[in-house]
């Protein structure tokens, strides 16, 4: 990077567009992980032509407080040259990384293909058919033993994995059989793994790791496509540093074609070997293909033989399957018809009636009038006499008083959120406090060992013990201040997401509840239309009231919504109320801390001087003045 540093001059990033009219190969620009997503899955096919003309740099996101990293093969799908990783750490993203460079000598680079280079030429990362120059590839990979894999008496098993276009990528789907209790020569001989399309072999990489039983890494080997050689081989392994292992090796056999589509396979292999397809057997074979795809012509429903159609018969119709056409009763009273087995896309001909089983009619009252039930709802009565509904008039029904409200939305529990205390116990949260404990531990140990010096000298060196103890203290103190904001911060966005689900939850419940409530006034609705005609002979009577009916109808179920909303907004109130506590809670233990660290540091230093007054120390008021004066 630094010989680039006269050739290269780095500039804010606005868009592709004014960046192809500057056009100025000489400019960088840098993209955090989350930007230059997002601009992948929107321009992908502009990403790939500004990095055929400039530069770009791809760095992890500031939030990878675990120095993480990213998979950069989804960037160097787009042809970004320089795509930066957090080396402190071993994982799969930095072991391909070492891996794919590791080809071509450790030079340090590798040249893009040719369709990634050219202007004429053009490439989506995201595509899944075969590009126009390319030929796509059949990769079959056998894993047969292994050798020296592990000292120890345990088991083992080996994943083999592709990393490439999104289409082509294959993860933890390949794996063989473990073999217990034999790290030294372990037999797998493992059905071939195919990999049967592989859209782009040059950017293609095949990862083979050996695992022991408890899913720890043995050993692994990253290996690009185009580099594999056909037949059977040794593979050496290497470890986390991509470093070679002295003797564990992965025996298999690999084997590279061009890729076949199916529907052409025959004539490849007839082509390939024509004294194993004689012409008899491939006119056959043609002449059947052909029978096959002129019987889907005729019409659905029709039974036939191709030898009649030859022959110059016209096809005979079959009689058709009547238990096709039984009447299946569902959960909502209505019958519907499945199609019969035979012909399940055919449509009844014209004359034809179904007979329909005597067994089907016979359908009892109870799984007709089955209703779903609510804990709002009141069952209705099903020992087969009318209800009460049924009983009373129409007029009594116009003027049936309303019922109170009564939603789930006054559940308390709703109301209650979750506490800070628990809050705390979230993964997120852990992790910043481990790593902050880690540091304080390695203060701690630092701490002991002058701690044991200092039983020795005393009485000589009593004035210097302190100044350490001192200093030890400050440094932990310091350690707790530099990680306090940033384990406040993992607090609060833990805080705001439980939050948001608080108030997510309760407008959910009442969608249902209006929902639910609509239903129940459209089937009270529907069962009130069908009393007012059998009790109305007037047409136009009958009308008017079925007016009025549907009118009233309308009315109470917005009047109905309405209370629901209002009640929402009600438990909404509350809920904020409630979570503005805990928010108040938070801001309040947030500026607290910091002085109680203080505080502890203040008196561990008084003790201190309290303890080694006998030798001769000054006064502990004295040192505390002194100490307090100190800047932090």
């Amino acid at each position: 990077m630094s010989m680039l540093v006269n050739y290269v001059q780095p500039v804010h990033f606005h868009s592709f567009e004014v960046s192809e009219k500057r056009n100025k190969s000489f400019e960088i620009s840098s993209f955090v992980e989350t930007q230059a997503t997002s601009l992948l899955k929107e321009y992908p096919v502009e990403f790939v032509n500004y990095n055929k003309r400039q530069l770009s740099r791809i760095y992890p996101r500031g939030k990878r407080v675990d120095s993480s990293n990213f998979l950069p093969q989804i960037f160097w799908n787009a042809g970004c040259q320089l795509v930066a990783l957090n080396f402190q750490t071993l994982d799969l993203a930095m072991q391909l990384n070492l891996g794919i460079f590791e080809y071509n000598n450790h030079c340090g680079y590798i040249l893009k293909p040719d369709f990634m280079r050219r202007d004429d030429r053009r490439f989506d990362p995201f595509a899944e058919s075969i590009m126009d120059g390319v030929v796509a590839a059949t990769l079959t990979i056998k894993v047969i033993a292994g050798q020296f894999v592990t000292d120890r008496k345990i088991g083992t098993y080996v994943e083999v994995d592709m990393y490439g276009l999104p289409t082509d990528t294959v993860r933890r789907r390949h794996r063989t059989k473990t073999v217990p209790n034999n790290g030294i020569n372990p037999v797998y001989d493992e059905d071939p793994f195919v990999f049967k399309k592989v859209v782009l072999p040059t950017l293609a990489v095949i990862r083979m790791a050996v695992m022991d039983e408890n899913n720890k890494l043995l050993g692994h080997r990253v290996l690009p496509v185009m580099g594999l050689r056909p037949g059977y081989r040794h593979i050496p392994l290497r470890n986390e540093c991509n470093l070679p292992l002295l003797m564990p090796t992965v025996f298999v056999h690999i084997s590279v074609k061009d890729y076949v589509p199916d529907d052409m396979s025959d004539i490849v292999d007839f082509l390939t070997n024509p004294q194993k397809f004689p012409t008899t057997n491939w006119r056959e074979k043609t002449k059947e293909k052909r029978k096959t795809l002129l019987s889907k012509l005729f019409d659905f429903g029709e039974d036939f033989k191709i030898s009649d159609l030859e022959n110059g018969k016209s096809p005979k119709l079959h009689n058709v399957n009547k238990s096709s056409n039984t009447k299946s009763v569902q959960s909502n009273g209505r019958a519907s018809v499945p199609p019969s087995p035979q012909h399940e896309d055919s449509k009844p001909l014209a004359g034809n009636k179904s007979s329909v089983p005597a067994f089907t009619e016979e359908v009892t009252k109870q799984q007709i009038t089955k209703k779903p039930t609510h804990p709002l709802v009141k069952a209705e009565p099903s020992n087969g006499q009318p209800s009460q509904f049924n009983q009373i008039s129409v007029k009594e029904n116009r003027v049936q008083s309303k019922s109170t409200i009564q939603s789930l939305l006054d559940d308390p529990s709703l109301l209650v959120p979750t506490p800070l205390k628990d809050l705390k116990n979230q993964k997120g949260f852990f992790k910043v406090i481990c790593k902050r404990d880690k540091e304080l531990e390695s203060l701690s140990k630092k701490h002991e060992k002058w701690k044991r010096k200092h039983k020795e000298l005393r009485k000589t060196q009593a004035e210097v013990f302190v100044a350490m103890c001192k200093d030890h203290f400050q440094a932990e103190m310091d350690v707790m201040l530099k990680h306090h904001d940033s384990v406040y911060d993992v607090l609060k966005l833990i805080m705001d997401i439980n939050h948001r689900e608080h108030d997510r939850k309760l407008t959910a419940i009442f969608e249902m509840e209006v929902e639910e409530h609509r239903r129940k006034m459209e089937e009270h609705s529907k069962k009130e239309m069908k009393t007012l005609s059998k009790m109305y002979k007037d047409k136009n009577e009958l009308a008017r009231i079925k007016r009025e009916a549907q009118t009233k109808h309308i009315d109470e179920v917005v009047q109905e919504r309405a209370k629901h909303k209002d009640l929402l907004y009600k438990k909404k109130d509350e809920l904020k109320r409630e979570l503005s506590l805990i928010q108040q809670e938070y801001e309040k233990e947030r500026e607290m801390v910091p002085k109680e660290y203080r505080a502890i540091y203040e008196e561990k230093c008084r003790k201190l001087t309290e303890q080694f007054r006998d030798v001769g120390l000054c006064d502990s008021r004295e040192e505390l003045n002194g100490e307090q004066n100190t800047p932090l």
